[in-house]
């Protein structure tokens, strides 16, 4: 199996965005609370939120193999 810089890279990027995905998500559920979910004071959280949410999707990728089905050992 060899290791290439494009694996190591797509590997750094999907770990990237699903920390920073996370961290995102965290925070503007915290400000929400703390904002007690006021209209006036939530609007830019809420959207920072869902930022959040498509930042950890993509970080977490698809939830099936991307393997063919000709590639299985048996």
């Amino acid at each position: 199996m060899h290791t290439t810089a494009r694996t190591v890279l797509g590997a750094v990027t999907r770990w990237s965005m699903l920390a920073i995905g996370v961290g995102l998500t965290t925070l503007t559920f915290v400000q929400l609370v703390e904002v007690h979910n006021e209209f006036a004071l939530a609007a830019p959280w809420w959207w920072i939120g869902l930022i959040g949410i498509a930042l950890t999707g993509l970080g977490l990728g698809a939830p099936w193999s991307t393997r063919r089905r000709g590639d299985a050992g048996s």
